[in-house]
């Protein structure tokens, strides 16, 4: 039987606000101390591939000094644009990292969504399995410097869909969006390769056993 490894990201509130922060300044994706479960899943493959199922997001990301009330209009210090998304950000830290790594997600037939795919690939992530339909899903998040806090309004993007057993791959990460792809293979004693599950955002009908990396937000 598999073992579940339960790893406890130490991404707090706080470190969000830096990280966006951070993400306004410099313009790429950054390795925090969250993505230590991510190192250890790109060490245990060594050289073999990753596949990354899920979410791919376009962020605006405004910086402010004070949350606004409501009906109140504030000048922000930075509004910036992103590519997001738990399991597309993975992606991108990967690819960073050196590793081959593949990314299944849904995006629209839209600008946003082309900033996503060349977003990805500046990081050397695979895209062949990107299917494009309707409109890319958007996420918004105020980050407010004086409180160190943040506010974040989104959508529920479209979960993608995996045609055949991904058993090319050594590791095949999920986020919230990507669970549903990947649940009928968990209690499969057979199944050649790993999986990790990014819990940052809730999962409808999350089972840990089965898994073999599991990396919660909070303790």
């Amino acid at each position: 039987r598999r073992s579940c490894s339960v790893r406890v990201s130490d991404l707090g509130r706080a470190r969000y606000v830096d990280y966006y922060t951070e993400m306004c300044q410099r313009q790429h994706v950054r390795v925090v101390k969250s993505t230590s479960w991510m190192v250890r899943m790109v060490s245990a493959s060594r050289t073999d591939r990753i596949l990354c199922v899920g979410a791919a997001i376009f962020d605006s990301i405004a910086v402010v000094g004070h949350m606004p009330n409501a009906d109140e209009r504030i000048v922000a210090d930075a509004i910036t644009h992103h590519a997001g998304g738990p399991a597309s950000t993975a992606a991108a830290v990967v690819g960073r990292m050196g590793q081959p790594v593949d990314f299944i997600g849904v995006v629209g037939a839209d600008s946003m969504a082309d900033v996503l795919r060349r977003s990805l690939r500046d990081f050397n992530v695979g895209t062949d399995g990107v299917r494009r339909t309707g409109a890319t899903a958007q996420c918004l998040i105020i980050v407010c410097t004086d409180s160190n806090t943040l506010a974040i309004v989104t959508v529920v993007p479209p979960a993608p869909v995996l045609d055949d057993a991904p058993n090319a791959y050594a590791w095949v990460h999920v986020d919230h969006s990507g669970y549903s792809s990947i649940a009928p293979y968990l209690n499969d004693p057979s199944r050649p390769f790993r999986v990790s599950v990014d819990d940052g955002n809730p999962i409808s009908g999350l089972e840990i056993q089965g898994l073999d990396l599991y990396a919660p937000t909070l303790a």
